[in-house]
């Protein structure tokens, strides 16, 4: 058999399978971010009511005020998935009075610059929150964890 003939039969079979494909869009999926950002106070909210109803923080509160805390800061941030997984506490949010400065160096950004996001509102709120007592017990270091309390494998 000839070399060719190979590569056609491949090539047919691969157009039949293309033609037969249908690709999916994503546009119904996506969500205005108003309606985010509302999910994410409602997550916090809930958190902070089952830390006053029980007194101290539960895993699944921490948890529940830790996604709250990243739908907020990526709404106000938008960011890659290896950026939000990279963030620390001490090495890129810088506090103000007012707000915190969300700073990636430029060497952790696809574009080469050092790229600043100011964080205000209940982003500032709730990270006060978050790095003070009481969910600040169950945070380390990594603002955003896996729900075993540890960094994402992309971190490691």
């Amino acid at each position: 058999m000839e070399p060719d003939a190979h590569c056609e039969c491949a090539l047919l079979a691969a157009q039949q399978i293309e033609s037969q494909s249908h690709v999916r869009s994503k546009y119904p999926r996506l969500r205005p971010l108003l309606e985010l950002y509302e999910l994410a106070l409602k997550l916090m909210r809930e958190a902070e009511t089952k830390l006053e109803a029980v007194g101290r923080p539960t895993l699944s509160s921490a948890l529940a005020h830790r996604d709250g805390l990243m739908i907020a800061v990526l709404v106000q941030a938008p960011m890659r998935r290896s950026n939000i997984a990279g963030l620390r506490l001490g090495k890129h949010l810088v506090r103000t009075a007012a707000e915190f400065t969300l700073v990636i160096a430029a060497e952790q950004m696809k574009n080469g610059r050092e790229t600043e996001y100011p964080l205000s509102g209940a982003s500032f709120r709730s990270l006060s929150l978050a790095i003070s007592r009481p969910f600040g017990r169950r945070l380390n270091a990594a603002l955003a964890m896996t729900g075993s309390g540890r960094q994402p494998k992309a971190c490691r």
